[in-house]
C-alpha cells in the first residue's frame, strides 16, 4: 500500500510540473520549389538529425509566390522530415486561388492548434486570402475563443504569429483572449531584429526570417521550454533566456469601438461579421455582403428588410442594375436577386472560381441571344476568374457574349469598362484593355519583366489609364494605344488611387505617410500634406469631399484640408476600412473588415 502510494504521488508529480520540450521553429522560409530545395534538404536533414526536437512550426511566407507547383512540391519535401510539424501560412502563401486551394487540400488549414500536455501551441493566419491585408477575422477570433475555452488555468499558451500582432487587425481581441487564459509568450516572426519585449505584460519574440538568400542555409530557432524558463537559441547561440516565474501583470490598453469627433450619422450597422467588399447604396438601400455567403438589405434606419444567404463566400459587393442584385460567389456562381424583395430570379454556375466583382455596362455589340429577352435592357456583366478568364454575359438572362482568355494568371482587379473598353489586370503582371463588344484583345501593357499590376486600382478619364505597379511606382497608359505616358517613382504610393477635381488631380497615400495630390497630366506632385500618424498597411481609401481631403487609416476617417490641418471624423471600429464612397454631395458611406457599415455627412 505504501508503494502505490509513493508511485501515485510521483505520477501527480509528473501531472503538477510542466514538462520539457523543444520545439524548431522556422520563419519565413520561402520555398519555390527549385532554387530553395537544396535549402530545404539541408533544413530537415538537420531537423532529423535531432532527436530531442519534439515537433517543428514553420510559420510566415512559407512559399515564394503561394503557386500550386511550390505547395505541391513542398508537400513531397515535407513528407521526408521525421518529426511532427505544423504550417502558418502568411502573405505570399494566401494571393493566389490555385495555391492556396492546394495548400488547404494538403495541409487542412490556416490554423492550428496543438495540445503538447502541459503546453498549448497555438497560431492564426492574419492574412486575408487574396488580399494581403492583415487582420484577424472574426470567425477566427470565435475559434480562438472557443478553442481556448478547452483548456484549463493550468495549460501554459504559446501563441504564433507571422508578424508581430500589434501590426494587425482586432490584435487587441486576441490579446483580450490570450490574458483570460495561462498566456506565457506570443512568437512572431518576419522581424528587422531578434528582439525579446513585454507587449503589455506577455513576454514576446519577435524572430528575423530563417531566409536569408539562396545558396545560404536556412536559420532554425529552437524555443527550449522548461518548467521555470523559456530558451530560444540559434546556431548554438542563445538569443534569449526568459524566467517565467517572474510573471508581470498583463494591463491591455483601453479599446474604443466606435467614437464620433465630427460627422453626423445617419446609419449605423453592426453586422459583427467580417465584410470584404463595400456596401452598395440604392434607393435609400444599403446592400451589404458578408463573407460567409449572407446578402441583406438595410433601409437608412438600420432596419432589416430582407436577407438571402448564397451558400458560397462573397469578397465582392453586390451590383445593382436594372432593379437586380446580382452576386458573384467564389465558388463560381452568379445569383440575381429582386432588389426590392430579395426572391432569387436566376443563377448560374461556373467550372471556374469566380474572383473578382461584378462590373455591368451597356452591351452594344452584335451577338445574338438563344433566349429572348422581356426587357429592352442592354445590361451586361463583367467578371475575372482564378485561372484568368474574363467573362461577359447578359444581365437578364444569364447568357453567355463572349468569353477573353488573354491572361496569364488570376484576375483580381475590379473590370473597369469605359467607352467599349474594359480595364482589367492579372496576376502575370500586366494591365490589359480588351473589345467589351467581343472581347477581343486591344493592347496589354507592363514596363519590364518585373513589373506587376495584380494588386493595383485602375482609374481612367476616358483618354489615359491610371495603375500602381508592386514596387508602389504610378503610370499613366495611353487609353487607345496602351503606351507610356508618364511615371512618377519618386513617390512611393499605396494601390488605392482616387481623383480629386474633376479628374484633374489623383489622390493618393504614401509610404512615407503623406496625402500626394498629383498632376493627371504630368504625373507631378502639386501638394503633399504630412499626416500625424504612420499608415497602415492596409486599404487606404481616400477621395475629395468640397475643399478637402477625406482618407482613412485602419479604422479611424479624418479630413485634411490646404493648410495641411488635420481633423478626425470617425472612429468606425477595431478594423480596417474597405471602401469609403461618396453617395451624394454630402453623404459618404463606410465599410470595415468587421462588418460595420455607417452613412454618414461631416459636420
Amino acid at each position: 500500500m505504501k508503494k502505490l502510494l509513493i508511485i501515485l504521488l510521483l505520477l501527480g508529480g509528473i501531472v503538477l510540473y510542466p514538462q520539457s520540450t523543444k520545439l524548431a521553429l522556422v520563419c519565413n522560409a520561402q520555398f519555390n520549389g527549385t532554387s530553395s530545395s537544396v535549402q530545404f534538404n539541408s533544413l530537415i536533414a538537420r531537423l532529423n538529425s535531432d532527436s530531442l526536437i519534439s515537433s517543428v512550426y514553420f510559420f510566415g511566407n512559407i512559399t515564394q509566390a503561394g503557386s500550386l507547383e511550390e505547395f505541391e512540391s513542398l508537400k513531397l519535401t515535407l513528407k521526408y522530415l521525421n518529426k511532427p510539424y505544423s504550417i502558418l501560412p502568411y502573405k505570399s502563401d494566401v494571393r493566389d486561388f490555385d495555391g492556396y486551394s492546394k495548400y488547404l487540400e494538403i495541409f487542412g488549414d490556416d490554423k492550428f492548434v496543438i495540445n503538447g500536455g502541459s503546453f498549448v501551441f497555438i497560431g492564426i493566419n492574419p492574412a486575408i486570402p487574396y488580399s494581403g491585408i492583415h487582420h484577424f477575422m472574426l470567425e477566427n477570433l470565435n475559434w480562438l475563443e472557443e478553442t481556448l475555452d478547452t483548456f484549463s488555468l493550468s495549460k501554459e499558451i504559446y501563441f504564433f504569429s507571422p508578424i508581430e500582432v500589434e501590426k494587425i487587425g482586432n490584435w487587441n481581441e486576441v490579446l483580450n483572449l490570450l490574458s483570460k487564459k495561462n498566456v506565457k509568450m506570443i512568437i512572431s516572426g518576419y522581424a528587422a531584429k531578434n528582439e525579446s519585449r513585454s507587449l503589455y505584460g506577455i513576454n514576446t519574440i519577435s524572430l528575423k526570417s530563417s531566409y536569408e538568400k539562396i545558396n545560404t542555409d536556412l536559420s532554425i530557432y529552437y524555443l527550449q521550454i522548461t518548467k521555470d524558463s523559456v530558451t530560444v537559441s540559434s546556431n548554438e547561440k542563445i538569443l534569449f533566456a526568459i524566467d517565467k516565474t517572474i510573471q508581470p501583470e498583463v494591463t491591455l490598453p483601453v479599446k474604443k469601438d466606435f467614437e464620433n469627433f465630427s460627422a453626423k450619422v445617419e446609419t449605423n450597422i453592426d453586422l459583427r461579421s467580417s465584410v470584404l467588399s463595400g456596401a452598395v447604396y440604392w434607393e435609400n438601400k444599403i446592400y451589404i455582403a458578408e463573407e460567409s455567403g449572407m446578402v441583406s438589405c438595410y433601409d437608412t434606419t438600420g432596419t432589416l428588410h430582407w436577407d438571402y444567404d448564397t451558400f458560397g463566400n462573397l469578397i465582392s459587393s453586390p451590383l445593382i442594375a436594372d432593379r437586380m442584385v446580382a452576386l458573384a460567389t467564389v465558388q463560381g456562381e452568379i445569383i440575381t436577386l429582386s432588389a426590392i424583395s430579395g426572391e432569387q430570379i436566376q443563377s448560374i454556375g461556373f467550372e471556374e472560381n469566380i474572383t473578382t466583382g461584378l462590373t455591368a455596362f451597356e452591351y452594344t455589340g452584335n451577338k445574338l441571344l438563344m433566349i429572348p429577352k422581356l426587357t429592352k435592357s442592354k445590361n451586361a456583366i463583367v467578371f475575372g476568374t482564378a485561372s484568368g478568364k474574363v467573362y461577359c454575359y447578359d444581365l437578364e438572362t444569364l447568357q453567355e457574349y463572349w468569353i477573353n482568355a488573354n491572361s496569364q494568371g488570376m484576375i483580381k482587379s475590379q473590370p473597369v469598362v469605359i467607352e467599349n473598353k474594359i480595364l482589367f489586370s492579372s496576376y502575370d503582371g500586366f494591365l490589359y484593355c480588351i473589345d467589351a463588344r467581343n472581347g477581343l484583345l486591344i493592347w496589354r501593357w507592363k514596363e519590364k519583366a518585373e513589373t506587376d499590376f495584380s494588386n493595383s486600382r485602375i482609374l481612367t478619364d476616358g483618354k489615359h489609364v491610371y495603375a500602381v505597379s508592386s514596387d508602389n511606382t504610378i503610370y499613366s497608359i495611353d487609353l487607345l494605344l496602351g503606351k507610356l505616358i508618364w511615371k512618377n517613382d519618386n513617390v512611393k504610393i499605396f494601390p488605392s488611387i482616387n481623383f480629386m477635381s474633376e479628374q484633374k488631380y489623383l489622390l493618393a497615400e504614401s509610404i512615407d505617410n503623406k496625402i500626394i495630390r498629383l498632376s493627371c497630366s504630368t504625373g507631378h506632385v502639386e501638394k503633399e500634406f504630412r499626416t500625424s500618424k504612420m499608415l497602415a498597411n492596409s486599404p487606404q481609401e481616400i477621395i475629395g469631399y468640397a475643399d478637402n481631403i477625406i482618407f482613412t487609416n485602419e479604422g479611424l476617417v479624418s479630413s485634411i484640408d490646404n493648410t495641411n490641418t488635420e481633423t478626425k471624423i470617425l472612429l468606425t471600429d477595431n478594423s480596417p476600412i474597405i471602401d469609403l464612397k461618396k453617395i451624394n454631395n454630402d453623404n459618404l458611406l463606410a465599410t470595415t473588415l468587421n462588418g460595420r457599415v455607417l452613412l454618414f455627412s461631416v459636420r
